[in-house]
């Protein structure tokens, strides 16, 4: 019997193992989708990332050893302690998310931000340009249509995600402290944008609300440590969220929207639960208010209302009878009501209905040209090794020792109380059939929707939802079937397939330059600040930021027609947010304007959104001498001004104005 309940846990580690030696030998992209449709990209990772990866194996070890010390004395922790293990397990989850993204982004900035602002979605990008959002929501299928040549994304999503973004910009215009700080923050790790630095506050604080992603992804133990224990037992909801949290999916799309939907579908299914024990209508009403809030944000998540009906169809059946259904017809208005109530005050509101929206988003999002028989075994194939090979295998071994399950339930229908044979761990039969009806729910949705051909390619990612169920019928059957031991190595594999498939795929480009902070070389500084000490001395002080140490004029002597460098050394005092043009004008006796030369810093490649506190820099600007000009009179006028506003910087030490005047007087004239 011993050998028999270790085989399935040596299978599965076994296929673990293969799994990650393909995965890192890479022979052929077969292996990763279907060429010439859709292929997973990757590569091994760079010997520069060897000393990133110690913090990621340190979060992962701890999550792993922690988190099985804490399952052999979960029974005997009072409340407290629980919820401050499931805290700490939700920080840790971000934490390795965080550590595994630095493995291949030195900067995480560039992970963090640019996935926001990057080209991919385009919701940050519409969302901040709204100020008024009713007649864009009352508009949102034409803005679709408008968008598809721009983003991918944007045009076959519902306006959730846009609505969300847009409140966090409101959330900053209503606290401008703490847009201002954020903004502050942010706009140094994309100093060289223009575009980007001088938008408002509240704008660039919003990417907040999608940076802000992998927390909401985290906080999904919460509610599923409440659903699974309910289902099983309390040990069981601890394994549960153990083994989601160490699913590979989560930090392979930590910045993708998809790892925030995990917490909306077990929401609506701990809510449904609840409604199914207690057959209080709002429970009903809240799970189908967490289905409508999903499709609001995405219409994959559509695929969350036939799962939760099964679900309760199945529940319903087993516990109560098959009469039972039509007669919790109450029930059933609830959760239709529940699932229609965002977009009924959407249509209330806008007039537009959710069918005028799906039809357009369907307008581009099925026509793919992609062939239906590959994806028939590649969507498996992503399902079971994206959520973990030991978590997939356990998933459908589950279903397969359960086959019979529906076949059961239908049989008894009409007698409620049955099953009551008990199993070598304890778990009477009608148990653990009831626990495995949302792995049932789920498979039957997710078979439907491979066989259907909906979904062909990139679905690693939009399977995260799933994921959650399929944690806790891989904790179910550790537990019927294998006990604590299996769970040790179950664990351990998924740790390791976190690592290896984080440094072999690359799934979550940012489609951004690639980022490094400016470094400030000391040497250079140096012989800046040398040259700038033997130059014409200005000192003048430009609003609260930048200093005009010292100029230099070059050539000495010059004559009409002839090029005039005029070099500036500045030395900045804070870093300011906003990039100042620089401008030298040649002026008369009168202040009449005879040449010019207004740029950006350095030849436009150092903005001063980009200076840093204490640097020193050397900005030089050529101007051209006109005929006739009566150099004796004439003078230089420099400063800074705001190009949007064309407002000058005030000079507040050193001399008085906005400008600082430099007689020619000096120059020779040949």
């Amino acid at each position: 019997m011993a050998r028999k309940l270790q085989s399935p846990v040596t299978l599965i580690a076994i296929l673990t193992l293969v799994y990650l030696a393909i995965l890192a030998v890479r022979p052929s992209d077969h292996w990763f989708g279907v060429p010439g449709q859709w292929t997973w990209p990757g590569r091994p990772p760079s010997p520069s990332t060897l000393p990133r990866w110690p913090p990621a194996i340190a979060v992962l070890s701890v999550i792993v050893t922690g988190g099985l010390l804490l399952d052999r004395a979960w029974l005997g922790l009072q409340r407290w302690q629980r919820i401050t293990a499931l805290v700490v397990l939700a920080f840790l989850i971000v934490a390795a998310q965080v550590a595994l993204a630095h493995i291949h982004y030195r900067s995480l900035i560039e992970f963090y931000l640019y996935r926001t602002i990057g080209p991919h979605n385009g919701f940050w990008q519409v969302a901040i340009g709204i100020d008024d959002i009713l007649p864009y929501l009352a508009t949102y299928p034409a803005q679709m249509r408008a968008l598809i040549d721009v983003f991918v994304h944007l045009p076959v999503h519902p306006p959730g995600n846009i609505l969300y973004i847009w409140l966090w910009r409101r959330f900053f215009e209503a606290w401008p402290q703490v847009g201002y700080a954020l903004a502050h923050w942010l706009r140094v790790h994309n100093c060289a944008d223009i575009g980007f630095v001088t938008l408002q506050d509240a704008q660039i604080a919003a990417t907040l609300g999608q940076m802000t992603i992998p927390l909401f992804s985290s906080l999904t133990v919460f509610p599923l440590y409440r659903w699974s224990a309910d289902l099983a037992d309390e040990r069981t909801g601890w394994r549960t969220c153990l083994l989601f949290g160490l699913t590979p999916a989560l930090s392979l799309f930590s910045m993708r929207w998809d790892s925030l939907y995990p917490l909306l579908w077990v929401m609506a299914f701990w809510l449904l639960h609840r409604g199914l024990i207690t057959g209080r209508l709002s429970w009903w009403f809240s799970a189908g208010l967490m289905v409508s809030v999903a499709s609001f944000m995405s219409f994959g998540n559509a695929t969350l209302a036939p799962a939760i009906a099964i679900y309760a169809f199945l529940h319903l059946v087993a516990t109560k009878g098959l009469r039972s259904v039509s007669r919790a017809w109450q029930n059933w208005l609830a959760l239709l009501l529940g699932g229609y109530a965002i977009w009924g005050g959407y249509h209330l509101i806008t007039g537009i209905t959710v069918w005028e929206v799906f039809v357009t988003s369907m307008e581009t999002h099925l026509d793919l040209g992609r062939t239906y028989w590959p994806w028939i075994i590649h969507n498996l194939v992503d399902l079971t090794t994206f959520s973990g090979v030991p978590l997939g295998a356990l998933f459908w071994m589950a279903l397969a020792g359960g086959s019979g399950a529906v076949v059961v339930i239908l049989k008894s229908s009409m007698t409620p109380t049955r099953f009551h044979a008990s199993t070598s761990s304890g778990t009477t039969r009608d148990q653990w059939l009831l626990m495995l009806l949302p792995a049932l729910a789920c498979a039957a949705v997710v078979l439907l929707l491979n066989f259907s051909g909906v979904v062909r390619g990139e679905v690693g990612r939009m399977w995260l939802p799933w994921m959650p169920i399929l944690a806790f019928t891989a904790a179910i059957a550790l537990e019927r079937y294998q006990g604590r031991r299996a769970l040790v190595l179950v664990a351990i594999l998924m740790a390791v397939q976190s690592l290896w498939m984080t440094l072999y795929l690359r799934v979550a480009h940012t489609g951004m330059p690639s980022y490094a902070p400016r470094t400030i070389n000391s040497a250079e500084l140096t012989r800046i600040r040398q040259r700038a000490d033997t130059a014409n001395l200005l000192q003048a002080t430009f609003g609260d930021h930048f200093v005009l140490i010292s100029y230099d004029l070059e050539p000495n002597s010059i004559q009409p027609t002839d090029a005039l460098d005029v070099t500036l050394f500045w030395h900045n005092l804070r870093r300011p947010d906003l990039p100042y043009t620089v401008f030298v004008h040649l002026v008369d006796r009168h202040g009449n304007l005879l040449a010019q030369h207004d740029g950006m810093p350095v030849d436009g490649a150092l903005p001063t959104s980009c200076w840093q506190p204490g640097e020193w820099i050397q900005d030089t600007h050529s101007l051209r001498i006109p005929a006739n000009v009566d150099l004796a009179s004439a003078s230089l006028s420099i400063g800074l001004y705001y190009w949007p506003t064309m407002e000058r910087l005030p000079i507040t030490r050193g001399a008085e104005g906005n400008a600082v005047e430099i007689p020619l007087s000096t120059l020779e004239r040949r």
